[in-house]
């Protein structure tokens, strides 16, 4: 419909009252129009409809609502402005904010800390600042509630700790404690070293790694006064002059038993089943029968297996027993023999005469009664095999008379020292080595005529001296 008809006039004489009715129309017309200068009334009555125009040049908005391609894009009465804080936000994640100003608020915040953490990456002391932070003082409590103001707090008070509040796994946090408390040990819950609980003292600080949901393990323990947290228990025993069997109560981290063999004879140290062994063992001989006894110490297992023997006083052997196996961590088993001649033990002239030692000389000292003085003069075998360091002295008591040491295993020459010359009374000769010996190997020193035509005089029956002085074996390890 038109928006203005007009009444035509048909002749030059027409009505004053059709002149007048059309200039009220038009008037009413223009009252209906937008004022381009604003003039009023200048209102919308009804729908502004563009007819699929565009709006060009157009200002700021004041709408009710809005309306895109049919889709309400504004709520009633929300005004179209460059204000983000005017439009909602659902929280989500670590941001709380409800609207979007408030979210672009916190995200500032989080990326201005997380740059200063990392601008300051190359000077050290804030960088320690920036991972250990301190928190506000916490009272003790039996479930120990933590601040989040740091990872690093002062624990007030003396309740008892059997808990730690949760914090997101993989979290490490620092107690200093002020104050005496206990610190209840918990196979998951709170793991402390040792397995026990902990007394603490004023100074003392623990390190807690959160490593699965509600459990806290301590990594770390300082005690204020240096000591550590765990002591390791040594356990001695008294001298033992008779077969003993450890007991399982004496097991602790290690285990002493020194031995008398000079009270009442030689002694038997049985271990328990390996299953029920464990930590350090240490057998040790204390006070033996003198050099010439045959007198032993043994530590035996429970199927009467000889694992170890000592025979002198200093002969030990430390074991460590992890509830499957005896590990030998060190040991020292010494045999010896000193030998004195008795008559003159003659070399014939000829450099292929070898003698053993004979009956012509007898034990002054034969350590663990090992060596066969009556019959074959010889180690028939050392207790055990293993690596020996051997010893031998020997002296010629001829003027340029020579003899050379030797020293036979199992049959085959081991050794051959050098040739000894006697020169002058009172010179000795020796040789020592280190040579692996077989189980149950016969072990044999000899001294073997290193002179074409003149007989070489081991000893001399006018004097009271030894010149096959002193044969040592020790297991070496």
């Amino acid at each position: 419909m038109a928006k203005l008809t007009l009444t035509d006039i048909a002749t030059g004489h027409g009505s004053k009252d059709l002149y007048n009715a059309n200039n009220a129309l038009i008037e009413a017309a223009l009252e209906n129009t937008l004022s381009r200068d604003g003039t009023t009334p200048n209102t919308m009555s009804a729908d502004f409809d563009m007819n699929s125009n565009d709006i060009l040049n157009g200002g700021a908005a004041a709408v009710a609502s809005l309306t895109i391609g049919g889709v309400a894009t504004l709520p009633t009465a929300v005004a179209i402005a460059p204000d983000a804080s005017d439009v909602t936000n659902t929280p989500a994640g670590d941001i709380v904010a409800t609207d979007v100003q408030a979210a672009i608020d916190e995200l500032d915040t989080e990326k201005m800390a997380k740059a200063s953490n990392l601008s300051d990456v190359s000077n050290m002391d804030t960088t320690r600042g920036n991972i250990w932070k301190k928190g506000a003082d916490i009272a003790s409590a039996t479930a120990l509630a933590l601040g989040t103001d740091g990872n690093y707090f002062d624990v007030t008070g003396t309740t008892t700790i059997t808990s730690i509040s949760n914090k997101t796994v993989g979290v490490v946090i620092k107690l200093h404690f002020d104050a005496i408390l206990t610190l209840t040990h918990h196979a998951t819950d709170l793991v402390l070293p040792g397995g026990a609980n902990i007394t603490t003292a004023a100074g003392d600080e623990a390190e807690f790694f959160y490593y699965a949901t509600g459990d806290w393990r301590c990594t770390s323990y300082t005690k204020a006064d240096g000591t550590a947290v765990v002591s390791a228990s040594v356990t001695t025993k008294a001298e033992q002059t008779a077969d003993h069997t450890i007991l399982a109560a004496d097991l602790s981290a290690h285990l002493i038993i020194p031995v008398d063999i000079n009270t009442t004879g030689s002694v038997d140290i049985t271990e328990l089943a390996l299953g029920s062994m464990s930590g350090l063992v240490t057998i040790k001989l204390e006070t033996d029968n003198g050099d010439a006894s045959a007198r032993k110490v043994r530590l035996m297992t429970t199927g009467a297996a000889e694992r170890w023997t000592g025979f002198q006083k200093g002969d030990f052997i430390t074991l460590a027993y992890d509830g499957t196996n005896a590990i030998i961590l060190a040991e020292k088993c010494t045999i010896f023999v000193e030998l004195f001649k008795t008559a003159n033990h003659v070399l014939g002239g000829t450099t292929t005469d070898v003698k053993t030692f004979n009956s012509n000389y007898s034990a002054d000292k034969n350590s663990g009664g090992l060596y066969d003085t009556a019959t074959n003069h010889r180690y028939d075998a050392p207790p055990f095999a293993g690596r020996y360091a051997m010893e031998m002295w020997c002296s010629p008591d001829n003027w340029a008379s020579y003899a050379t040491p030797e020293l036979y295993i199992a049959g085959a020459n081991i050794i051959t020292k050098s040739t000894v010359n006697r020169g002058s009374a009172g010179e000795d000769h020796f040789g020592n080595w280190v040579v692996d010996v077989a189980a149950s190997a016969i072990v044999e020193f000899y001294s073997s005529s290193e002179h074409a035509t003149l007989s070489v005089v081991m000893g001399d029956a006018a004097e009271d001296e030894s010149y096959a002085k002193l044969r040592l074996i020790e297991r070496i390890r």
